[in-house]
């Protein structure tokens, strides 16, 4: 029977690091085409009622404060204010990894380079300075690809949460509008007409 928990809330700090945690779907998926019950239960804070919740929430703030300062209410503002701290400081930490990890590397890179010359000019380096920039190479590569994987992994997420909740705003200004609209009209029409009409509306509204 399926755990009601999410793998990513029961993954240890390493396990997260390491993004293997979704190890066990990938591996279900290798097995045999994923169905619905394959998959792992959405975690409630992703979930699209409660994000939606939150940025109605956020907006509706933002419309108050821009009431009481006598502006308009600027969307962009809404959703800087829609993330946490807390994505807001992983994502940051991962470009950060990502890029100490390249000037680590191309570093350590040309340091080397710079040694094995000097050690053919005038053999004056030693073996320790040649392992120094070689782990300088390898350390500086794995932190980039941390940095890089895990930037990759949030990036969309984060994307996807935000589209999910304008587009939750501009259907509930879309469904206001219809009713707006075509509302006043249903006694003036059939009631095929009316659905007829309505639809029309709705497909138009959506394409602009």
């Amino acid at each position: 029977m399926k755990a009601n928990a999410h793998p990513k809330d029961k993954a240890t700090f390493v396990s997260k690091a390491t993004l293997w945690w979704i190890v066990n779907l990938l591996w279900r998926g290798n097995l045999k085409p994923l169905n619905h019950d394959d998959l792992d239960p959405v975690r409630e804070e992703d979930r699209a009622h409660y994000r939606n919740k939150q940025f109605e929430k956020i907006w509706r703030n933002e419309k108050i404060s821009a009431h009481k300062k006598k502006t308009k209410a600027k969307l962009w503002k809404a959703m800087l204010k829609y993330f946490t701290w807390k994505e807001y400081a992983f994502l940051s930490f991962t470009c950060f990894l990502a890029v100490s990890g390249n000037t680590l590397y191309r570093y350590s890179v040309l340091k080397l380079i710079y040694a094995l010359k000097i050690s053919v000019d005038h053999g004056l380096q030693s073996r320790n300075q040649y392992l120094v920039n070689v782990w300088g190479i390898i350390i500086g590569n794995l932190l980039e690809n941390f940095g890089i994987r895990h930037f990759n992994l949030i990036t969309p997420t984060l994307g996807i949460k935000s589209r999910a909740a304008v587009v939750n705003l501009i259907y509930q200004k879309v469904s206001i509008l219809i009713t707006l609209i075509a509302y006043p009209l249903k006694d003036y029409f059939t009631k095929r007409q009316y659905n007829h009409m309505l639809w029309k509306l709705v497909s138009y509204l959506c394409t602009v």
